[in-house]
C-alpha cells in the first residue's frame, strides 16, 4: 500500500497518460514531460512515475472505463483496496513457454524490479548502500538507487542478473576461445566476457553503427581491451561474414523482449502477437548466417523472451 497521495496525483497521472505517443519509450516520454513542468516537486514526480507504471501494469482493468472510473480504480489499486492484475500476460498466454509457471508471473511482474551491479573488483563492498551480494558476484539493490558515479568511473556495470548468469553458465566453454558476440548491442555481456572469462579473441558485431560506437566507449570507460568490431546485418548474409574468425558464436538475438516488460510495461499493453512471427523469421535468418561460417563450432543462443516460438521452437 502506498502513502496517502493528493487526489490531483491520480487525475494528473491520467492526463499525462492521455498525451503519451505510442511506440515511444514511456520512460523517455515521462522524462520529457517532467522537463516541461519544472514546478512539479520531487514528490509529485515520484507519484506520477509510480502511478503511471501502476496503470500500465494493470492496463486490462482500465479498459472500457471513463475517466472518473479510471481515477477511482487507480486510487483503489494504489491504496491496496483493489488487487493488481493476476495474469498480466493473459492475452499472450498461449505463446508463453510451458517451462514458465504463468501462475507466478504476476508476483514477478508487479513489484519494482531490483537493480543489479557487477563490480570488476571482487573485493568491492556495497553493503553500506543497501546492496546484497549474489552468488554470481553481483550486488542487488531492491530500491531505486543512483549508481551513476560507479558506472562513470568504470568500476562495474549495471546488468540484469540473467545476463550475468548466462555468461557465467558457459564460462568454461568461452574461456580462452575466439568468441564472436554477433548481436552485441551496447556490449553488456561482451564486457562481462572480457573481464571475467578472458577469451583469446573477442569480436562484436551489431547492425547499428552508433551502437558499436557506444560499445567501444563503454570498453574504454571500464579500462578493458576493446574487441574487434563490425557493423553487420546478419539477417542478410554478406561477404563481410568471411572476416569473422571465431570458434564460438554468442547469439543474444533480437526478440520481443517479453521477459523485460516488467521494466517497460507499456510495450506489453501495445504488443501485437503477430510480431512474434516477425522476430522468429529474423532469428532463423541470423542463425543460418552464423551456421554458414565453417569455423564456428558452437552457437550459444539466447533471448530475453518468454515465448516458446522464440526459444524452444
Amino acid at each position: 500500500m502506498s502513502a496517502k497521495r493528493h487526489p490531483r496525483h491520480y487525475q494528473t497521472t491520467l492526463e499525462i497518460l492521455s498525451k503519451y505517443p505510442p511506440d515511444t519509450p514511456f520512460s523517455l516520454f515521462l522524462t520529457q514531460t517532467f522537463r516541461q513542468h519544472k514546478n512539479w516537486g520531487s514528490k509529485d514526480r515520484k507519484a506520477y512515475r509510480e502511478l503511471s507504471y501502476l496503470y500500465w501494469k494493470n492496463i486490462q482493468k482500465f479498459e472500457n472505463l471513463d475517466t472518473v472510473a479510471r481515477i477511482s480504480l487507480l486510487t483503489a489499486i494504489d491504496q491496496g483496496e483493489e488487487p493488481t492484475e493476476l495474469n498480466p500476460y493473459s492475452n499472450l498466454s498461449d505463446s508463453i513457454s510451458p517451462k514458465i509457471d504463468q501462475n507466478k508471473l504476476a508476483t514477478w511482474f508487479h513489484p519494482t524490479p531490483p537493480v543489479f551491479f557487477y563490480p570488476w573488483d571482487v573485493h568491492t563492498d556495497l553493503s553500506a548502500l543497501g546492496g546484497k551480494r549474489t552468488a554470481e558476484g553481483s550486488w542487488v539493490f531492491q530500491n531505486s538507487i543512483d549508481l551513476g558515479s560507479l558506472v562513470d568511473a568504470g568500476k562495474g556495470i549495471i546488468q540484469d542478473i540473467s545476463s550475468t548468469q548466462v555468461v557465467q553458465k558457459y564460462g568454461n566453454l568461452l574461456k580462452g576461445k575466439r568468441v564472436w558476440d554477433c548481436c552485441s548491442g551496447s556490449g553488456g555481456k561482451s564486457l562481462l566476457m572480457r573481464a571475467i572469462l578472458k577469451p583469446s579473441q573477442l569480436h562484436c558485431s551489431d547492425i547499428r553503427p552508433q551502437t558499436i560506437q557506444n560499445l567501444l566507449a563503454r570498453f574504454k570507460t571500464n579500462h578493458l581491451t576493446p574487441p574487434f568490431t563490425s557493423v553487420l546485418d546478419l539477417s542478410n548474409s554478406s561477404e563481410a561474414l568471411k572476416a569473422i574468425d571465431a570458434e564460438i558464436a554468442f547469439a543474444d538475438v533480437p526478440c520481443s523482449g517479453s521477459g523485460t516488460w516488467r521494466r517497460n510495461p507499456e510495450i506489453l499493453a501495445q504488443f501485437d502477437s503477430d510480431k512474434i512471427k516477425v522476430y522468429t523469421q529474423k532469428q532463423k535468418a541470423i542463425l543460418q548466417s552464423i551456421a554458414s561460417r565453417k569455423n564456428i563450432r558452437q552457437i550459444i543462443y539466447c533471448t530475453c523472451s518468454l515465448f516458446q516460438e522464440e526459444n524452444e521452437n
